[in-house]
């Protein structure tokens, strides 16, 4: 199956659709009333996405959604597909002065993926209620509707993200799976009342707006500054890992390539999307602990001594409280710790078994093992994928689990028939 080409009809699907959605918007709503207000709103839509917020959980993100919102509200939809557009054309200026790739085929879906979302939350506020001052002669009513508008920017918004990234994953699992349900918590605690904030800031005096932007800048210098020590404190960590690999020459590459893995294997097996994230995390740390070993244990040709091997099977433990020190969640920390535990308990540090062990750690245990065999040592060669997987086999139920074998199995068949065919 050629999944580059159904991508390519999915997101010439949704760009079709938007600009026919976009013109039908142009030719029949009523033009908006080009205020100080409205200029004020797309300026500083455009000027927000300079400023990208990423939160753990909830994505990236800039507070030019807020301001499509109080568009939408105040101005209608021919003004939000204005907001849609420019803020959007602001992000990808950002983008290329980063130096990303942007490409005029994916700017354009991208675009028609954010109009599509805000414009029908659009369309629905200006049917069924209408343009005019908000919270004043209705309020309930008004923010039921409001509460209804984040939720169909969120569930159009998702659907299409969840599809798209379905699709470059080659279909493995469920799309429903790569929805990011804290998006919707953070629309709704947070840039819908914002967006509301400047709506009623601007029914009263556009010039009331400004009064927002001193706290919301302290906001965002706060937000950043937690979000990059976050970002420092994972590098150290990654650093730290990447340090270990090269203390054994024959490992070099091994985290990322099980992180690879057990991405795949994780999605195959329906694990949500912010699982998913966490599983590849923990995969890249995962033999963190070995920090705790020295080089005459690490690069030991023969077998361990009992002090040797006990002092191995600590090292889990070891990279687990790393890890949970660093601000890592704890679900990656539980991971680390249980890689290397057994499906029937015979495993390490814990002696769990079955169920007992978290999804994502089983999964991993699973994924090192394979990419460890198929990997040369100073004391063998490297098997063949063939050969690794029949050893999977008749170690699953054991060591490992056999939905986790069976997973692996499912992920490797399509390569498996390329080389076969070669």
């Amino acid at each position: 199956m050629n999944f580059t080409a159904i991508l390519s009809q999915f997101r010439f699907a949704v760009t079709v659709g938007a600009t026919a959605f976009g013109l039908a918007t142009l030719l029949t709503s009523q033009a908006p009333p080009f205020d100080m207000g409205l200029l004020l709103c797309l300026a500083l839509a455009v000027l927000s996405e300079r400023w990208l917020l990423v939160l753990p959980r909830y994505g990236p993100f800039t507070l030019s959604e807020s301001m499509i919102f109080a568009v939408m509200l105040r101005y209608g939809p021919v003004a939000t597909l204005f907001a849609t557009v420019l803020a959007g054309l602001s992000r990808f200026n950002r983008e290329a002065r980063q130096g990303q790739p942007v490409r005029p085929e994916f700017m354009f879906y991208s675009l028609s993926q954010s109009w599509l979302s805000y414009g029908c939350a659009a369309w629905l506020w200006a049917k069924f209620r209408g343009l005019g001052p908000i919270m004043s002669a209705h309020p309930v009513l008004d923010m039921s509707m409001m509460l209804l508008l984040a939720v169909s920017v969120f569930g159009v918004q998702a659907y299409v993200v969840a599809l798209h990234q379905w699709l470059e994953q080659q279909c493995l699992g469920d799309w429903s799976t790569r929805i990011n349900w804290p998006r919707l918590r953070l629309i709704v605690q947070a840039l819908l009342p914002l967006g509301v904030l400047f709506t009623a800031c601007l029914q009263e005096r556009p010039a009331a707006v400004v009064l927002l932007l001193g706290p919301l800048w302290v906001t965002y210098s706060s937000i950043r500054n937690y979000t990059t020590t976050l970002e420092e404190a994972q590098q150290v960590v990654g650093s730290l890992a990447e340090a270990v690999e090269r203390r054994e020459p024959h490992t070099v590459g091994h985290a990322s390539r099980v992180g690879k893995l057990a991405t795949d294997m994780g999605r195959y097996m329906r694990m949500v999307e912010g699982d998913v994230r966490t599983l590849a995390s923990a995969a890249r740390l995962h033999e963190l602990g070995k920090i705790s070993l020295g080089d005459q244990i690490l690069c030991k040709s023969g077998n361990l001594q009992a002090s040797e091997w006990e002092r191995v099977r600590r090292y889990p433990e070891v990279g687990a409280e790393v890890a949970s020190h660093l601000s890592l969640s704890r679900r990656e920390a539980e991971i680390i710790r249980s890689h290397q535990e057994w499906y029937n308990g015979g495993g390490y540090p814990n002696a769990l078994g079955g169920e007992q062990i978290p999804l994502g750690a089983r999964i991993l245990n699973v994924a090192k093992a394979f990419d460890a065999m198929i990997s040369r040592r100073s004391y063998r060669t490297a098997m063949t994928w063939q050969m690794a997987l029949n050893e999977l086999r008749a170690r699953s139920g054991t060591q490992f689990d056999p939905k986790v074998v069976a997973a692996l199995e499912a992920v490797l068949a399509p390569a498996l028939l390329r080389n076969r065919a070669a």
